[in-house]
């Protein structure tokens, strides 16, 4: 596939286009070549030397995308439809929008995220994306104990439209089609913190979310709920907007001491 191609099919921003457009004119195929060498031998040496580089943003847009056009073939092979390679793919776009928000430039900033796309452990189907990985985790499934190192799918919630009812079942039928897996289906997210109850109402999209999974346990490794709630991460939560239910909700409860954690979810059986 071409890279200005693949771009348009992304939805890549016109701006961050001319970004990659301007990269391939700069860095030489012999370069390039070599550096997709190594993203298959030596991930984290990749991420060394051109995290080191200056417009090293810039560079990691440049190479996922033509990484990415080089797994289109690998897709058809596969018999994986052109609708599941570009809502896949999309997730450079929307990374490179939240680098533009973030640090003011069109670029990848998550360059340690994207890999799964090229490698083919994730794919987007729906709302939701599914990776195939290794458990991080322990618990009990079906009266199975899994282990860590265990196959499992993980659920990721990217950024975008409502998780409605409606959009989270057919996705997870999707999910649980594509890979035709007898492994636990997971998820690790803020959005299924226990906690959340007390702060949503009775008809919330993320309340019914959670009824999908049990609960097998909670963290507070990270603030996700608080960056995904209102945008950003303060260290005096009063400064925090309240422009939803849930932002204000949130602050009071953070204004109290409280705290917003991350829940792991094992998928009730849907099919």
């Amino acid at each position: 596939m071409k890279l200005k191609e693949f771009c348009r099919g992304i939805r890549l921003a016109p701006e961050a286009l001319q970004v990659v457009e301007k990269m391939d004119e700069e860095i030489s195929e012999i370069r390039y070549q070599y550096i997709r060498e190594v993203f298959w031998v030596d991930q984290k040496k990749m991420f060394r030397e051109i995290s080191a580089a200056p417009g090293y943003r810039q560079r990691f847009l440049y190479y996922y995308c033509r990484l990415a056009c080089e797994t289109y073939e690998e897709y058809q092979q596969r018999n994986i439809g052109e609708k599941v390679f570009f809502d896949t793919f999309s997730d450079i776009s929307l990374w490179c929008d939240v680098c533009f928000r973030r640090y003011g430039e069109y670029g990848l900033q998550e360059y340690e995220w994207l890999w799964r796309h090229i490698k083919m452990a994730l794919f987007r189907l729906g709302r939701f994306q599914f990776e195939r990985m290794s458990s991080e985790w322990e618990f009990i499934w079906n009266g199975t104990s899994v282990k860590k190192g265990d196959t499992v799918i993980s659920i990721h919630i990217p950024e975008g439209d409502p998780i409605t009812q409606e959009k989270c079942l057919e996705s997870l039928k999707k999910g649980q089609e594509f890979w035709k897996m007898a492994v636990p289906y997971l998820c690790h997210s803020w959005l299924l913190y226990p906690g959340l109850q007390n702060l949503l109402g009775e008809t919330s999209n993320i309340r019914r979310f959670q009824k999908l999974f049990d609960i097998a346990g909670t963290d507070y490794k990270y603030r996700e709920g608080e960056e995904r709630i209102f945008g950003m991460l303060l260290d005096d939560p009063s400064g925090y907007p309240e422009y939803t239910r849930l932002q204000k909700e949130a602050k009071k409860y953070l204004e109290k001491g409280g705290k917003l954690g991350s829940g792991l979810g094992i998928l009730k059986d849907l099919i």
